[in-house]
C-alpha cells in the first residue's frame, strides 16, 4: 500500500512498466514529497483522480501523462478503425458510411458514457457483441446496413435508455427476435426488418408501451399468428410493418 508511505519526501518512481488499471487516489496521501512523481510509460488508464493531481502545485518534477493510456477508460483496446473513441468522456460512436469491415469490439461494453452508437452503411459482419447491453445510458443504436450474423442477442432487452433500435438490413441475421425485446421500455422505434429473422414474433412485442413512431419487422422469415397483444401498442403513429414474412392465421380484432 503505497499510499501509506506519508513520509516520503523525495520522489516516486513507477515509470517505464507496464503497470495497468487506474491510478489509487490514496497516492494523494503523498503529500510531503516535492521532487518528483513519475507514473509516465506505463498502461494506465481513466483519470488522475483529484487527490493525485492535486500533488502538483508542489512537485518539481510531474510525469503522469505522457506515454500512458491516462483519459482512455479501463478496459478499451485501441482500434485504428475507430479513433477518439475510448476515451472517459466518449458519448457517441458515430462511424456510418466509413467502409469498416471486420467485427464490432466488444471492447465497446466498457464505454459505459455512450448514449448513441452509429454504425450503419459499412461492411461489419460476426456477431453482435453481448456486451453492448452494458451501455445502459445509450438512447439510440443503429447497426443497419451492414454484414452482421448470428442472432439478436437476448441481451440487448438491457438498454433500459434506448428510444431507437435499428438492425435492419443484416440479411445473415437469424433466429428467433429475442422475447426480452420486450423490456425495452423506453423504445419509441424498432426495426428489425429485411433480416432472415424466423419464428414466431414474441408476445412480449406488445410491452412496448412508449413505442409510437414505428415497429417494423416485415422481410423476414417470421412464421404462426400475429400475437395478440401486439394490440397493445395503442401509441403507434406511423408504421406497423409485418408484410413480406410467413405469417398465417386470423388478424387479430386487437389491432383495431
Amino acid at each position: 500500500e503505497i499510499g501509506n508511505l506519508v513520509e516520503m519526501i523525495n520522489n516516486l518512481k513507477l515509470n517505464m512498466n507496464s503497470l495497468s488499471s487506474t491510478i489509487p487516489s490514496e497516492l494523494g496521501n503523498l503529500g510531503k514529497m516535492d521532487t518528483g512523481f513519475y507514473l509516465s510509460s506505463n498502461k494506465l488508464c481513466n483519470e488522475v483522480p483529484t487527490e493525485v493531481q492535486a500533488l502538483s502545485d508542489n512537485m518539481f518534477a510531474w510525469a503522469v501523462k505522457s506515454y500512458t493510456s491516462i483519459g482512455t477508460t479501463c478496459g478499451w483496446v485501441h482500434d485504428n478503425r475507430f479513433p477518439d473513441v475510448g476515451s472517459t468522456s466518449t458519448t457517441d460512436i458515430a462511424f456510418h458510411y466509413r467502409d469498416l469491415t471486420g467485427s464490432i469490439p466488444t471492447e465497446f461494453g466498457v464505454l459505459t458514457e455512450v448514449t448513441e452508437m452509429d454504425l450503419s452503411m459499412n461492411r461489419l459482419r460476426n456477431t453482435i457483441p453481448t456486451q453492448l447491453s452494458n451501455l445502459v445510458k445509450m438512447e439510440i443504436i443503429d447497426l443497419s446496413m451492414n454484414a452482421i450474423g448470428g442472432q439478436v442477442p437476448s441481451e440487448l432487452g438491457q438498454l433500459s435508455s434506448a428510444s431507437s433500435v435499428s438492425l435492419k438490413y443484416n440479411s445473415k441475421l437469424k433466429g428467433a427476435i429475442p422475447s426480452q425485446l420486450g423490456n425495452l421500455v423506453t423504445v419509441k422505434m424498432l426495426d428489425l426488418s429485411k433480416n432472415s429473422l424466423s419464428m414466431a414474433i414474441p408476445s412480449q412485442l406488445g410491452s412496448l408501451s412508449t413505442l409510437k413512431e414505428y415497429i417494423k419487422l416485415q422481410s423476414n422469415k417470421l412464421s404462426t399468428t400475429i400475437p395478440t397483444e401486439m394490440g397493445n401498442l395503442v401509441l403507434l403513429e406511423f408504421s406497423f410493418g409485418l408484410h413480406v414474412n410467413f405469417l398465417s392465421g386470423p388478424i387479430p380484432t386487437e389491432l383495431g
